[in-house]
């Protein structure tokens, strides 16, 4: 129940990612970004707390790698008991230093007992690549095959997504203007609670937006929490951090 966007800096440089992450209202509050430090000789990065299970859902690093997860909840395959969190799928992902170390990392034996999931990865001067695990199969697209628009939903998954990503459509025309992508993923319609992008209904509604901007010499992960009110999504004050580019 998430949307993503990202797009490559006409300069080359880098990228900027935005991601709004949806939750049950059932689920425990996440917390707000940290600093991971390095550990086993991978990079430190910047990431949210998902607070039930630990994990996170974005993240990006201090060699400007950025890793994102969205469920996918079109696949009806479920992994065998004791399931691993998909949240540490993208801890261990961060941790890499490139897009091949994470192709590296990932494998339908260690897989199979994490739920389906797509995995977004972005490097600086705009490569990236994704991964959707279903349960048998990793698939894997690269370069000008991965879309900038990436969406999922619990509740009628696919009318949803086609609606939120018309909307994207409509108000940036794939564009690279900032105003029209901050625009659109704080958008919310109340007659289409479900299917904006700021969603809001009665069992679930979005927990965050976050916008990473990675350039030649910093990441910079902003956060802005949200809760239900009633009337709907309440957008509190936004947070900045900045981690340094590791070389740099």
């Amino acid at each position: 129940m998430c949307t993503l966007t990202w797009r490559a800096q006409t300069d080359g440089c880098g990228y900027e990612l935005w991601f709004n992450r949806d939750e049950v209202i059932t689920r425990e509050a996440e917390l707000e970004p940290r600093l991971w430090p390095s550990a086993g000789g991978g990079a430190a990065f910047l990431a949210p707390v998902d607070g039930a299970r630990g994990g996170t859902w974005l993240a990006v690093n201090e060699r400007g790698l950025t890793v994102a997860l969205l469920n996918d909840y079109g696949v009806t395959w479920r992994p065998p008991v004791p399931s691993r969190s998909r949240g540490d799928v993208v801890v261990e992902a961060a941790r890499e230093m490139t897009i091949a170390g994470v192709a590296a990392m990932l494998s339908p034996d260690k897989l199979r007992h994490t739920p389906a999931f797509t995995l977004i990865v972005l490097e600086t001067g705009g490569a990236a690549a994704c991964w959707n695990w279903d349960g048998l199969r990793l698939e894997v697209k690269n370069g000008a095959d991965v879309p900038e628009f990436f969406s999922s939903s619990s509740y009628r998954t696919a009318e949803v997504i086609a609606a939120r990503r018309a909307g994207f459509e409509r108000m940036t025309g794939n564009s690279a203007d900032e105003a029209a992508r901050r625009a659109y993923h704080f958008s919310h319609d109340n007659t289409r609670g479900a299917e904006s992008v700021l969603m809001c209904r009665p069992d679930a509604n979005t927990r965050s937006v976050c916008r990473v901007r990675v350039g030649a010499a910093e990441a910079v992960f902003e956060y802005v929490p949200v809760t239900r009110g009633g009337a709907g999504p309440e957008v509190g004050e936004m947070r900045r951090w900045t981690l340094p580019r590791a070389g740099a």
